[in-house]
């Protein structure tokens, strides 16, 4: 076999060490660390940026595959260094205007942090939350926009509004008062709610894959800015 692996074979042969380090029965105890991972998943082909993302976000939120029907989304990003009082300012800013609207970013000792006044969330219908905080020499930025309340809202106008209003308004009033016809006054408006249904959720995973493009885009602005005015860690020197 040649010396270069396709993705496909990569994950195969990843697959199958897995399942042989498994019927070992063998258990490693001191693992690796984020450098360590990102070199390997380099070597392995995979995009230094895509993997640093990924375990950022792991480390932060824990698992954050998406599905359809996730309402809750949620990205994090690590930047190396410390940020001075002056930097989380500008931090500050650069998080107000990333995420628009009017709520302000708090500053304080232990990083900065914004969340959506809740007229704000009234009036959009979602929340949303920026977290920046320090440890051990990195910085930490979690970005959360909970879709929950605006979905419901959708779903709810459009389903009772179409599916229940036109559905029944028109198919009792045609299929009774015009056509006499109780087979059309049911059909009518299970139709109209199904439809309404269907058209609903389109709508709710169109909006769910815009607002996951934008947070994405948010934090890779906010992530710049740290990156920009953070603070280098040097290791202390070796008496």
């Amino acid at each position: 076999m040649a010396g270069r692996f396709s993705s496909n074979d990569i994950e195969k042969i990843l697959s199958r060490a897995v399942e042989i380090e498994t019927s070992r029965g063998a258990e490693r105890s001191d693992g690796i660390d984020r450098a360590e991972l990102v070199r390997i998943a380099t070597e392995a082909g995979i995009d230094q940026s895509a993997i640093e993302r990924a375990t950022a976000e792991y480390e932060l939120v824990g698992d954050t595959k998406r599905t359809a029907r996730d309402l809750k989304l949620t990205t994090a990003r690590i930047v190396d260094g410390t940020l001075s009082t002056a930097a989380r300012e500008r931090v500050a800013m650069e998080i107000e205007s990333a995420i628009g609207g009017s709520s302000r970013a708090v500053v304080s000792a232990g990083g900065v942090r914004l969340v959506t006044s809740s007229a704000e969330t009234m009036r959009t219908g979602r929340q949303t939350s920026v977290d920046v905080t320090e440890t051990g020499g990195s910085i930490r930025l979690v970005v959360r926009d909970d879709l929950s309340n605006l979905a419901a809202g959708l779903i709810g106008g459009i389903v009772g509004g179409v599916g229940g209003g036109v559905g029944f308004g028109v198919g009792i009033g045609v299929g009774i008062g015009a056509l006499s016809s109780p087979l059309f006054a049911i059909l009518f408006p299970a139709l109209c709610i199904g439809a309404s249904i269907f058209g609903a959720r389109t709508l709710v995973r169109r909006l769910q894959r815009e607002r996951s493009l934008r947070i994405e885009e948010a934090a890779d602005r906010i992530a710049a800015t740290i990156g920009e005015c953070a603070d280098a860690v040097t290791d202390a020197p070796r008496s």
